[in-house]
């Protein structure tokens, strides 16, 4: 199995926002340099997004989210069930797991 992890705090330690005008850490970014690229490989099986290694403390805003991951169907036109087939998400919080998952659903609606 072809699995490819992302730890978050490779790309900020306070990802924050939805577009470039937000800052460097915004959720167009996230999505473009570092999630779209393996969700659209058809050569990795997982993908494994770590969200707990940020700022302590630190929580995570619905625009980022969204624009994160539910661009990958908004945006990318990526299926959603292959979405959320393929994506992980590693966090102590069951919550930003259940919010990600909303926003996969939603965009594909």
């Amino acid at each position: 199995m072809n699995v490819h992890t992302i730890d978050m705090q490779q790309f900020s330690r306070t990802p924050f926002g939805r577009y470039a005008d937000d800052g460097t850490g915004n959720g167009t970014a996230f999505r473009e340099n570092y999630l779209y690229g393996p969700m659209a490989d058809p050569s990795v099986d997982l993908v494994v997004v770590k969200l707990d290694s940020v700022a302590p403390g630190y929580e995570y805003g619905s625009s980022f989210l969204e624009e994160a991951f539910g661009g990958l169907v908004r945006v990318h036109h990526l299926d959603g069930s292959m979405v959320l087939r393929k994506l992980k998400v590693d966090t102590e919080f069951p919550d930003y797991a259940m919010e990600i998952r909303s926003y996969i659903e939603e965009a594909g609606a």
